[in-house]
């Protein structure tokens, strides 16, 4: 069964929008559970309405963050898949049905990988996922590059959960930050050619603020680069000085 699990704070604008998107779906998902992550505007009462009509489940929890919320979603989910859904983007009308055909025909999958349609107020823009050659083991370098993966559609329940979940300290690049450990771990990936997943730019995202971004680029590189690069694994030490130059650079840049 798949669980589309919707995250959201304060969503009471969008999430309708995600919500019609999820029932659009041409395979229906077997659960939509959506986590409150401590609203204070008027989310928790559209919830009730959705919910009264049997037409979600939702939980309330306080406020504890993006990757808080979705490894609740992950435990209290009744799926075997989960389709991690933010509260103000869209699924295709697609996504579930060739995502899950993907799984199917990828023997041992773990997750599914998709392209997204990224929409802002300029238009539309598609973001391919292009994954690496040879097994998933040795895609290490390239994630530490940089994350190829444009969006997770589909991650086994206990894929996040048997390595610790979503990292809570990760208030941005929870993705990228749990890809590294789920390529380490080699589990197996399925690619669903897309786009299946929309995403949506909102005003005051997180995408455009420059210090946050830069702040959660040096919080990854410490967990995963450095420590990589100590190994004296020559490609990951390489890796590491040019992440962490570009990291010094943006920050001048940011600074003037």
């Amino acid at each position: 069964m798949i669980s589309v699990c919707i995250p959201v704070y304060n969503g009471a604008r969008v999430i309708d929008r995600a919500l019609r998107s999820v029932e659009a779906q041409t395979m229906a998902p077997g659960e939509i559970l959506v986590v409150d992550d401590g609203s204070t505007d008027d989310t928790t009462e559209l919830l009730e309405r959705w919910q009264a009509a049997g037409r979600l489940r939702y939980v309330r929890q306080a406020n504890g963050g993006l990757p808080c919320a979705r490894n609740t979603g992950a435990r209290e989910m009744r799926g075997t898949w989960m389709v991690p859904l933010d509260a103000d983007d869209e699924l295709d009308p697609h996504a579930l049905e060739r995502a899950h055909a993907a799984v199917e025909k990828t023997p041992g999958a773990g997750w599914c990988v998709t392209d997204i349609v990224r929409v802002g107020s300029d238009g539309e823009d598609v973001f391919t996922t292009t994954l690496p050659e040879g097994p998933t083991r040795g895609w290490l370098p390239a994630m530490l590059e940089r994350n190829f993966v444009e969006r997770t559609i589909l991650l086994r329940r206990d894929m996040p959960l048997s390595l610790g979940g979503y990292d809570e300290a990760f208030r941005i690049y929870e993705d990228w930050e749990l890809n590294i450990r789920m390529i380490q771990a080699g589990v197996v990936v399925a690619y669903a050619p897309g786009p299946l997943y929309r995403y949506i730019k909102t005003e005051g995202g997180i995408t455009g603020n420059v210090p946050r971004m830069l702040a959660g680029f040096a919080r990854l590189y410490a967990r995963h680069h450095r420590p990589l690069a100590d190994t004296g694994d020559p490609v990951l030490r390489h890796i590491y000085a040019r992440r962490m130059w570009a990291l010094g650079r943006d920050y001048a840049r940011a600074a003037a």
